[in-house]
C-alpha cells in the first residue's frame, strides 16, 4: 500500500511540468485567438477587408477546434467583410462553411438565408429559413424571411400568411413590412384586408408609394373618387412622380364621367412632348369615351404610326393598371 502511494506521488511529480506546460500553452492559445479576433474586428471596422480576410482565414486554419462562440465571431466578421466589399458569392461560401460547423446556430443560418434571398435564390432561402423554424418555431426573422421569399416569387397569398405570422409574433421592425404585407393582400385580391393594412402602414411609410397603394386598392374596389383622391395625396408627397400623374390620367380617361379631365391631362403632357406614347393613348381613349369618334380615329392613326403592334395598350395595362 505504501509503495503504491509513493508511486502515485512520484508519477504526479514527474507529470507536473507537462501539466504546467499544457496550461501555459492553453493560456497562450487563448490570448492568440483573442488577439486575432480583436484585429479582425478592427480591420472590418476600418474597411481593410483584404487584411480582414487574411486574419479570418488564418484563425480558421490555426484554430479549427476553437470554441463555437469564437468560430461564430470569425465567420460572421468574414461574411460582413465580404458583403461590405461587394462580394456576396464569397459571403455565401463562408456562411455555408459556417453552417457545417455550427448547424444549430440560428444567427448563422439567418445570415445565410438572407444572402440567398438577396441573391434571388429564393428556394435556398426558404430551405434555410425552414431549418431555423425547426430549431426555433417562433423565430421572427425566419418568418419575415419566408414572407419576403414568397413575395419575390409572386406567391402573394403565402407571403401574406407569413407576414401575418410575423406581425402576430409582436415584431415591429423593419417598419416597412406592413407596406409589403398590404401589397401581398392587394395582389391576392383581398381588398378589404389590404386597405386596413395599407392605412396602418402609413404610420411608418407616409410616402408617395404608401398613398399610391391605397389608391390602387380603391380602384380595385371600383371606388374611383377615393382612388383619385389618394393619387392626389401621393402627388402631394412627391410631385416629381410622373408615373403617378400618368396613372391618374389613364384612370380618368377610361371613365365616361371623368374622361374630359383625363383628356386635359393628356393634352398638358403632349404640349411638352407631342410623341409621349401614353398621353397619345389616353387622349384617344378619352375622345372615344366622349363619343368623338372621328377625332378618336385620327388620334388612333397617330398612335399606330408610332406603334403598330399594340405595345402601348399592353404597357398601359401592365404598368398603370387600368381596366377597360
Amino acid at each position: 500500500m505504501y509503495l503504491s502511494k509513493r508511486a502515485i506521488l512520484l508519477s504526479v511529480f514527474l507529470l507536473l511540468p507537462f501539466v504546467k506546460a499544457d496550461a501555459l500553452f492553453g493560456i497562450e492559445t487563448n490570448k492568440a485567438q483573442k488577439n486575432i479576433i480583436a484585429r479582425l474586428e478592427e480591420n472590418v471596422s476600418a474597411g481593410d477587408y483584404d487584411a480582414a480576410e487574411e486574419l479570418g482565414r488564418e484563425f480558421l486554419i490555426k484554430y479549427p477546434s476553437a470554441s463555437k462562440k469564437r468560430l461564430k465571431q470569425v465567420y460572421m466578421l468574414l461574411g460582413e467583410a465580404y458583403l461590405a466589399e461587394g462580394q456576396p458569392d464569397k459571403a455565401m461560401l463562408i456562411y455555408n462553411e459556417a453552417a457545417e460547423f455550427l448547424p444549430k446556430d440560428t444567427d448563422m443560418l439567418l445570415s445565410l438565408g438572407d444572402i440567398y434571398l438577396d441573391g434571388n435564390l429564393t428556394d435556398n432561402a426558404k430551405s434555410i429559413y425552414g431549418k431555423v423554424l425547426k430549431l426555433d418555431k417562433d423565430n421572427k426573422l425566419a418568418l419575415l424571411g419566408l414572407a419576403k421569399a414568397y413575395f419575390e416569387e409572386g406567391f402573394f397569398s403565402k407571403a401574406s400568411f407569413y407576414f401575418k405570422q410575423y406581425e402576430d409574433s409582436g415584431a415591429k421592425e423593419p417598419k416597412d413590412f406592413l407596406y409589403y404585407y398590404a401589397v401581398s393582400e392587394y395582389l391576392s385580391n383581398n381588398n378589404d384586408g389590404a386597405l386596413q393594412i395599407a392605412f396602418r402602414s402609413l404610420i411608418f411609410k407616409p410616402d408617395a408609394d404608401g398613398y399610391l397603394l391605397i389608391a390602387k386598392i380603391y380602384k380595385n374596389k371600383k371606388d374611383l373618387d377615393n382612388a383619385v383622391n389618394y393619387l392626389d395625396k401621393a402627388l402631394e408627397k412627391d410631385s416629381s412622380r410622373k408615373d403617378i400623374y400618368m396613372i391618374k390620367m389613364l384612370w380618368l380617361a377610361f371613365n365616361t364621367k371623368t374622361c374630359a379631365e383625363g383628356l386635359k391631362m393628356a393634352e398638358e403632357i403632349l404640349k411638352q412632348d407631342s410623341k409621349d406614347k401614353l398621353a397619345l393613348f389616353a387622349k384617344y381613349i378619352a375622345l372615344f369615351k366622349q363619343g368623338s369618334f372621328e377625332k378618336a380615329n385620327r388620334q388612333l392613326e397617330k398612335i399606330t404610326a408610332q406603334e403598330g403592334d399594340g405595345f402601348i395598350d399592353r404597357i398601359a395595362q401592365k404598368i398603370y393598371g387600368y381596366t377597360n
